[in-house]
């Protein structure tokens, strides 16, 4: 088991720092009121953060494969009829929205008790435990954005329109998320986590003042030899992106809610157009909390303030949101606001 440490300083609560094979974790921890053992009994932090550090730009290739694909078959099924795909459909949507409501549950608790127990920004800046059940459904979230990428096929299959944010938000996501688990190098000595190591670690020579370290004048020169191979030593800063708690939760309850109307509507059901009104509303608000949660970040971060999420990924996201508010909310508008003389499109 890699080396974990615990720090209680800056008068926050405890957090704790697990030392990966390649990479630290800082998180909040959390102990599971019951652990289930098909959820651990598999389950090794370490087997996945190399996973992520050696693979997470295979993201990259499967979301240009699947545009390629999807657009090709687009293609292919316009001289064609339209499959019947009703039974598999409503049991494709069923069976995400099951997994989706499961991992709200599961997930859900280290992400209330956090957001309830701390600070607004511990569960920004502090990431998921990796030895608890969170850490699991964080994973099967990412491996789920590959699955996902199927409602695409069926969407074509019965021949029905294919606009740009459906497909780019399928192939963003996945990308993101894998993106948002692997390791981020950076040789820069400026590294708030790591200054915040080298206080807890020695405090005899350092102290901080308004979340910056201030090293001792008289002991300058002994600071600058006891410290100079730690620097060497923690080449490595973190990722694991701890907004990703946000970005999880919200995705697996919105997605139960989404799946869930998904499939009673592909059984041929006919629902009020109140219910799609509240999808959209749902998936919208999703994207323009996305966007807050960046902003919550940044502030930190321009604090010095210890938060685990690099500024790259940081911008990453907060781009991302971004487009997805701007796109979702022109969705919404022309679906339920604009005049009946323009066609309404239907996001699957």
């Amino acid at each position: 088991m890699a080396k974990q440490q615990i720090y209680s300083d800056f008068n926050y609560l405890e957090f704790e720092v697990w030392q990966g094979p390649v990479l630290q974790v800082l998180y909040a921890p959390y102990n599971y009121t019951r652990n289930y053992d098909l959820e651990m009994k598999y389950w090794n932090p370490e087997t996945i953060q190399l996973f992520f550090y050696k693979h997470w730009s295979t993201s990259i290739y499967i979301a240009f494969i699947y545009i390629c694909l999807i657009h090709a078959l687009q293609r292919y099924q316009r001289t064609r009829k339209d499959w019947n795909l009703r039974l598999p459909l409503c049991l494709w949507n069923a069976a995400l929205s099951i997994f989706s409501f499961i991992a709200t549950i599961r997930f859900g608790e280290e992400f209330y008790t956090i957001l309830t127990t701390r600070p607004l920004v511990h569960s920004v800046c502090y990431s998921i435990s990796p030895f608890q059940p969170a850490a699991v459904w964080a994973f099967a979230f990412a491996i789920s954005k590959v699955v996902e990428l199927g409602d695409t096929i069926f969407l074509l299959m019965r021949k029905k329109p294919l606009i740009f944010l459906h497909w780019y938000h399928h192939a963003v996501v996945l990308i993101y998320s894998w993106n948002s688990g692997k390791d981020f190098l950076n040789f820069s000595k400026f590294n708030f986590f790591f200054f915040f190591k080298l206080h807890f670690n020695y405090k005899s020579i350092t102290i901080v003042q308004n979340g910056i370290l201030i090293f001792l004048a008289s002991l300058k020169f002994l600071c600058h030899t006891v410290i100079q191979q730690e620097i060497y030593d923690n080449i490595y800063t973190i990722e694991v992106t701890a907004p990703g708690r946000w970005f999880i939760m919200m995705n697996f309850s919105v997605h139960s809610i989404m799946y869930a109307y998904y499939s009673i509507t592909a059984w041929g059901i006919r629902l009020p157009k109140l219910f799609s009104m509240c999808v959209t509303v749902l998936q919208t608000s999703q994207m323009i909390v996305g966007v807050l949660i960046s902003i919550v970040v940044l502030k930190q971060k321009l604090k010095n303030a210890v938060c685990q999420q690099s500024m790259d990924n940081l911008a990453l996201g907060f781009a991302i949101y971004s487009s997805f508010a701007v796109l979702f909310i022109r969705y919404f508008y022309d679906s339920y606001m604009r005049p009946k003389k323009f066609l309404q499109k239907k996001i699957e």
